[in-house]
């Protein structure tokens, strides 16, 4: 049911997201028009043999409100409208840094995705195996096997801790901040030059919607790291 699939959804982000760390993730703030300064994050672009834009920065805004106001509740099967108003009331930069939520994805709910979250790696892990299986496996045996992998994968030690739990893991390892909520009409934009307000009409823009028959999906993949390292364009993904 609802625990598979987010179990299965985690197992999808921790193969398609594999990456090495970076050292240019920096934060970067910029106006944006009416609706006030945003923070965002440098990333880079993957490498690749034949690619002419390998390994170069990126800056990228996600969990960017798109509409006014709220869509739950009494707003639930109302019509929405464009965000022009500021995102904070104080002045203060809106955090564009971590990645918004999952739209409800069929009967998985906020509920069912915090209590995987919020176990640890090793019970995690275990867990995905037959019932017959799990409870045969030493948690010495596992322990020994994350330090393997982030050997493997190249990141620093602890990252992979067995004890941490999965969003600590998700966080520090692929920069995801796993949640679903209502709240999800949000998207995320990736651009190869430094944004200081100015118009580039000159960059094309390839824009992003995830599928699912309306039933489940998600655009954390969708990112420029790949395509940017072969072409300038800004990426928009909802």
């Amino acid at each position: 049911g609802s625990t598979m699939i987010i179990k299965i959804l985690l197992c999808i982000c921790i193969v398609g997201f594999y990456q090495r760390a970076t050292s240019l993730a920096s934060e970067v703030t910029f106006t944006l028009g009416p609706l006030g300064q945003i923070t965002g994050k440098t990333t880079q672009t993957k490498y690749y043999p034949d690619a002419p834009h390998s390994n170069r920065p990126y800056y990228k805004f996600r969990n960017i409100p798109y509409i006014e106001g709220s869509v739950s509740g009494e707003n639930r099967f109302r019509q929405t409208s464009v965000r022009t108003s500021p995102y904070t009331e104080d002045g203060r930069p809106y955090d564009a840094t971590r990645s918004g939520p999952l739209c409800m994805q069929g009967t998985l709910g906020t509920l069912h995705i915090d209590t995987l979250l919020d176990q640890s790696l090793e019970d995690f892990l275990i867990s995905l195996l037959p019932e017959n299986i799990g409870g045969l496996v030493p948690r010495t045996v596992v322990e020994v096997l994350l330090a393997v992998i982030e050997i493997l994968v190249e990141v620093p030690t602890g990252t992979l801790g067995g004890k941490k739990s999965v969003v600590d893991v998700l966080h520090d390892w692929l920069d995801i901040d796993l949640s679903v909520d209502e709240e999800c009409l949000s998207l995320a934009v990736w651009t190869p030059w430094k944004p200081d307000g100015e118009e580039r009409p000159e960059l094309p823009v390839m824009y992003y919607l995830f599928g699912g028959g309306f039933n489940q999906g998600f655009s954390y993949r969708m990112g420029a790291e790949r395509l940017g390292a072969f072409e300038d364009v800004v990426v928009v993904a909802i």
